[in-house]
């Protein structure tokens, strides 16, 4: 079950009024209970030091100018025959009482005289108070000790008076006052019941004027919820009635002024959702971030639309262009798909031409091989025969001799036959024969003389001539396998190139498909842009609103596009 506001401000007003005075009483009596409770030992303690004076004659007191006991003094420590001091005491105040006197031997606090009785019905005298315990500290430092002790099961609030002695001026004893908690408990308990009487008056009034003020406003509270309902639905034609004066009329009429206002920003919405772009917003104020907002969008909304309407123009003439280049690039594709085979079957037939070049010139290769070996074995087989020419010619030339010397012993066997006449003429026959014959040996010997010279000549020449052209044909060998390396490296290169041009081809023709779909394309951006063109038409962004947009360079919208 939901509460309305004006409820919840009474019972948060009567909580609020039942939570002060809760604590104002609370602290009030707490102060109180601390103040009496202070108060109830003093006031025991001054009137027990006050009978103990008057009964005993060596008992002095001080009282401060405020009434409060300031000091205990005694020539000797009374003589305690009996307890009467403590039981007139105790009927006077209602406490209880004790008196402790110093044992020096012991350095202990003895109880020598007490109103406190046993469970057995005996007085509690003749114990010592505890040496290591913060009262005797406190005692017999001089020090008055208040705090909370339990004596027989009984809690007291107790305060412990040290008693000085005249002639040592030291402490020699103590007296013992106990408030039973008990009875300051009746006490405060009758004290409370007092005070929050009354605030339970307090409050009662206190929500009777809460009552009647949430009464009065609630009504205006109901009306703003009301406003505040129907705005957050949506309606802003609701008629708002601020008559009152106070805070919640403010708030009212705050109310009104911004109906108001989000009616004139909804009109505008609507009439840019109409597609008129000429509205003006105008903000309320820096602060206002609806109406900036909405200012903001519409002046958007006019630089992005016009900026279409251009973009979708450059689009229809980019597309045209882009029509036409492909077109262009496909028929330049197509001839040079056409020129590419060309080139590829002239490099194929170049390519066997090279290939058969290399071949031949591997050939001639091997045959220059051979033909500068057979020169270098010719050269060699010339050279041996020179020199075989020359060892005839050199034998020769001693049968020469021989032919001579034996023509001259022909001529003196002549002569020697001559001499002996007709004994001597057979021999002068031989001897003439033999001459002959060494005349014809002589004249055959000279001319192979001179047919070996001319030999050895011709020999020496060739030889000569053979040892020239074998480094010759030793560099045409050379040459020509340089020749068929680098037609080998044609062949090589002549593939490559043959490869190449294959990718080329291959190349050309994507090319050609491309540009037909790059063509197609074309066609279809251009229709697109048309249709762009009539939903940009739905807008009315009118002719001066135009200044708004942002100036786009149309070259730079042709290289969007492109790259688009």
């Amino acid at each position: 079950m939901a509460f309305s506001l004006k409820y919840k401000a009474i019972v948060l007003t009567i909580a609020v009024a039942f939570g002060t005075a809760g604590l104002i009483i609370g602290t009030e009596l707490w102060e109180k209970r601390t103040e009496a409770t202070t108060e109830k030992l003093h006031g025991s303690m001054r009137v027990a030091a006050s009978v103990i004076e008057l009964g005993k004659d060596s008992v002095s007191l001080t009282i401060g100018d405020d009434g409060n006991l300031e000091r205990i003094e005694w020539t000797l420590p009374p003589m305690f025959l009996n307890h009467e001091l403590m039981d007139e005491i105790g009927a006077i105040t209602g406490e209880k009482s004790t008196v402790f006197v110093l044992d020096r031997e012991q350095g202990e606090f003895v109880r020598r005289s007490t109103n406190i009785l046993t469970v057995d019905g005996e007085r509690a005298i003749g114990t010592a108070l505890d040496k290591t315990s913060e009262i005797h500290a406190a005692v017999s430092a001089g020090e008055i000790f208040e705090g909370e002790a339990t004596v027989l099961g009984v809690d007291y609030k107790t305060e412990f008076f040290p008693i000085y002695g005249k002639r040592t001026g030291e402490v020699e004893g103590i007296l013992y006052i106990g408030v039973s908690s008990s009875g300051l408990a009746k006490a405060w308990w009758a004290y409370a019941k007092h005070k929050g009487f009354l605030a339970l008056v307090a409050i009662a009034l206190a929500s009777i004027i809460t009552f009647v003020a949430a009464r009065s406003a609630g009504a205006a509270l109901d009306e703003a919820v009301r406003v505040v309902r129907e705005v957050a639905r949506g309606n802003l034609d609701i008629e708002i009635e601020a008559r009152r004066n106070d805070e919640i009329g403010a708030l009212l009429r705050e109310m009104a002024a911004m109906t108001s206002d989000l009616r004139a920003m909804s009109l505008a919405a609507e009439q840019i959702s109409s597609g008129d772009l000429t509205v003006s917003v105008e903000p309320r104020s820096e602060s206002d971030r609806l109406g900036i907002a909405l200012r903001d969008m519409a002046s958007r909304i006019r630089r992005v639309i016009a900026n279409a309407a251009r973009s979708a123009e450059s689009v229809s003439e980019t597309a045209e262009l882009m029509s036409r280049t492909a077109a262009q690039l496909s028929a330049g594709s197509t001839e040079q798909a056409a020129a590419a085979e060309e080139a590829s079957a002239s490099i194929e037939e170049m390519t066997a031409n090279i290939r058969q070049a290399a071949d031949n010139a591997g050939q001639t290769e091997k045959i220059a091989n051979q033909s500068a070996s057979d020169a270098r074995v010719s050269g060699e087989a010339v050279e041996r025969a020179v020199r075989a020419m020359r060892t005839i010619a050199e034998k020769i030339n001693v049968i020469q001799e021989i032919a001579r010397q034996t023509d001259l012993l022909a001529l003196n066997a002549a002569v020697e036959a001559a001499r002996a006449g007709q004994h001597g003429r057979g021999f002068a026959v031989v001897a003439s024969e033999v001459r002959k014959l060494a005349e014809r040996s002589q004249d055959a010997a000279a001319e192979i003389g001179s047919l070996s010279g001319e030999t050895i000549e011709v020999s020496g020449e060739a030889g000569r001539m053979l040892q020239t052209l074998v480094p010759n044909i030793q560099r045409t060998a050379d040459l020509v396998a340089e020749i068929s390396a680098s037609t080998r490296e044609q062949n090589v290169g002549a593939d490559q190139i043959n490869q190449a041009i294959r990718e080329l081809d291959r190349v050309i023709q994507q090319n050609a498909t491309s540009a037909n779909e790059s063509a197609e394309t074309s066609r279809m951006l251009a229709g697109q842009s048309l249709q762009l063109n009539d939903v940009i038409s739905f807008f009315d962004i009118g002719d001066g609103n135009m200044e708004d947009s942002e100036d786009i360079d149309d070259h730079e919208l042709f290289e969007k596009n492109a790259a688009a």
